[in-house]
């Protein structure tokens, strides 16, 4: 009698174990391997051009592989490693697809949420309207289009009581907003299964949010670039409350411990450059990613990362002179 009440006690305690989904954007750049990335702006230049053209065109895009293989960069590196070691699956807000599994099969594209982009879907929909509003309709139409994407809705009701970080920028964070909201006044996510982790919020949403300091960056624990900041303060996160099994509560109070420890940026004044001195760094920018197909809007934040300035027209075209003689 005594065994049969261990056993279901054990089997209770694994039942109620909740899963770990952790969402992110896409990136920009691709594997080598998959070929040219197909870009939006070149696509918008149909007449026949809509989100149903666009995901038509997008599918017979070859080769095509698991998006996590095809994705690459440093905010990716550190999304694997979340896969690998603390999360169960591994979503991705992609702005070429919905909401897909990293495990779906994809080809390579150039599309983004991120205005001053070329490939920047407000740039390239031509609707009337704000760039927030027209990456909503774009979204929108995706999901319900591609037949491989769910609503975060969706989600949220497939998985029900798992966890649920979502670490993006606010760009991205913004296209699906109304559905987190929505998700949570239909009760199918609460503050203890949802934490978003970004660095600008709506005040409805404060309380289910981390605020990212870029100061954070200085951190031991974080380090790495702008672009990376909400997936390393999401897997060091994971990785300290692991022990207490992953308590959103816990991940608040050491994410500010990690902001109180982290020194303020003191930012270097910037010295201007000359072409000839952009195109250089270009250059060892490439070289030094050789495996990975870099688009210029990609280099340029690795530019400006490093602490340079340079208007974007110049640098597109002085990427242009420099991706000339770099094979």
């Amino acid at each position: 009698m005594k065994l049969k009440k261990l056993v279901l006690v054990v089997l209770f305690t694994v039942d109620n174990r909740r899963l770990v989904h952790f969402i992110t954007s896409c990136t920009q750049s691709k594997a080598v391997k998959y070929g040219e990335a197909l870009q939006l702006s070149k696509c918008s230049e149909n007449p026949k051009f809509s989100p149903e053209y666009w995901l038509r065109t997008l599918g017979q895009k070859l080769p095509k592989g698991p998006a996590l293989e095809v994705y690459t960069g440093d905010h990716w590196s550190v999304s694997k490693d979340i896969l690998k070691n603390y999360a169960n699956e591994l979503w991705v807000l992609s702005a070429g697809y919905g909401l897909i599994s990293a495990k779906s099969d994809i080809g390579a594209y150039d599309a983004t949420f991120s205005t001053g982009n070329q490939n920047s879907v407000s740039n390239n929909l031509g609707l009337i309207s704000s760039s927030i509003q027209q990456n909503r309709i774009w979204w929108n139409e995706l999901t319900l289009l591609n037949k491989n994407s769910l609503s975060l809705t969706e989600l949220f009701k497939r998985f029900r009581n798992d966890l649920f970080i979502i670490a993006a920028a606010p760009t991205y964070i913004n296209v699906v907003k109304q559905e987190i909201k929505e998700s949570i006044s239909s009760r199918l996510v609460n503050e203890d299964n949802l934490l978003i982790i970004t660095s600008s919020i709506d005040s409805e949403l404060k309380n289910f949010s981390i605020i990212t300091k870029e100061k954070v960056r200085t951190h031991k624990d974080i380090g790495g670039s702008v672009v990376s900041i909400h997936t390393r303060v999401a897997r060091q996160l994971l990785k300290s409350s692991k022990k207490f099994q992953y308590s959103i509560a816990n991940m608040k109070v050491e994410y500010l411990k990690l902001e109180n420890q982290s020194p303020n940026i003191v930012k270097k004044p910037i010295r201007k450059l000359t072409d000839d001195e952009i195109v250089k760094i270009i250059k060892n920018l490439i070289t030094e990613f050789s495996d990975v197909k870099l688009s210029s809007s990609v280099v340029l934040r690795m530019f400006r990362d490093k602490g340079y300035s340079c208007e974007q027209k110049r640098f597109s075209r002085l990427y242009k002179t420099a991706t000339r003689f770099v094979s």
